[in-house]
């Protein structure tokens, strides 16, 4: 049985379930609440009790002082609910209130979908977890080589295991490395995060998400938090894929039919002779069908960058969509730059 955690000024609340720190509840319930180390050291967390009662509190080595004791204060890393809560929290909503951050990690597990993708999952240590929302991107770092831009697809909910999703026939050094030595590659140093475009929740408009490609993985971490948020609004991703390789997880996608009440998945192929703006046209007779009036949606695409600002443009023009968020636009173009001329995707 969990508590039910009030968060003062925003109202936001979550359920502290058994086994979980404050924290950590918050984190899942897709609460950004501001945190540095999440084991009890840097303070960063730090809270303070209006009404309830707490469980004994785990150990911490970041001190308060005796009047911070006094007025409640606590550190939702190392503590759980005993009743329904009330607490205050420093929550953060502005990607630009995010530290750059700067940690070495580990490879902690590579996964090959296909013979054309790799899914990275890196670890940063306990002490030092990435803090960061959905949407947003980092730079991967291995010593000699120029860095690689790339969506973070995990949750921010767990900023130890951060996953991402590669493209292995991608010419950049990064990922050439990485083809060639995989979990032999040595430390990674993870850089970020970066990006403004997030998750809007101001308002409950349909949702629309549109991937090509690898660029999927910046909206899986995007439809895993619209998740946790549990949103109510329609929500229909459309995933592109230059071939039938290319839709790596597609099971994975169908399976949110069983999270979200109001969601449909399709996967869509490209010709080889069809151009982007068909594929879109295709979609937005989908829409249609629905009555789903996406001039009044959010869309977000994420798309390499041989497609990404035509696709913002047809929906511009041809839609008069307004709410468009651009997901991939902060990745580096090294992408659309391969040796032998062809785009890579």
């Amino acid at each position: 049985m969990g508590y039910r955690v009030t968060i003062k000024p925003s109202g936001h609340q979550f359920e502290n379930e058994a086994g979980e720190t404050l924290l950590e509840s918050a984190l899942r319930s897709g609460i950004a609440i501001n945190y540095h180390c999440s084991s009890g050291s840097c303070g960063e967390c730090h809270g303070r009790l209006i009404e309830g009662e707490l469980a004994e509190a785990q150990f911490h080595d970041y001190r308060f002082s005796k009047q911070q004791l006094r007025d409640g204060s606590l550190l939702l890393c190392r503590n759980r609910a005993a009743s329904d809560l009330v607490i205050s929290a420093n929550e953060i909503n502005d990607p630009a209130s995010i530290p750059l951050q700067t940690i070495e990690t580990k490879v902690y597990k590579i996964d090959h979908p296909n013979d054309e993708y790799l899914i990275l999952q890196l670890r940063t240590p306990r002490s030092r977890t990435l803090q960061f929302l959905a949407g947003q991107t980092v730079k991967l770092i291995i010593p000699e080589l120029e860095s690689y831009s790339i969506a973070v697809a995990s949750c921010p909910c767990n900023g130890m295991i951060l996953q991402f999703h590669i493209n292995l026939n991608h010419p950049h050094p990064f990922v050439q490395r990485l083809s060639e030595k995989e979990k032999d590659v040595g430390k990674i140093v993870v850089e970020g995060p970066f990006g403004e475009h997030i998750l809007n929740v101001q308002y409950d408009l349909p949702i629309i998400f549109i991937a090509k490609d690898s660029e999927f993985g910046a909206i899986k971490s995007l439809i895993e938090q619209v998740i946790n948020l549990e949103l109510p609004q329609p929500i229909r991703l459309f995933w592109i894929a230059s071939d039938d390789e290319r839709h790596y997880m597609e099971n994975y996608c169908r399976s949110w039919c069983d999270q979200l009440d109001d969601y449909h998945f399709k996967g869509i192929k490209q010709g080889d002779s069809e151009d982007i703006e068909g594929v879109l046209a295709q979609i937005s007779d989908m829409l249609n069908v629905e009555k789903i009036d996406y001039s009044l949606s959010d869309i977000y695409i994420a798309s390499p960058f041989s497609d990404l600002y035509r696709m913002q443009k047809w929906w511009q023009t041809h839609a008069d969509a307004q709410n468009i968020y651009l997901m991939t636009e902060n990745r580096d173009r090294y992408a659309d730059k391969p040796k032998d001329g062809t785009v890579v995707t």
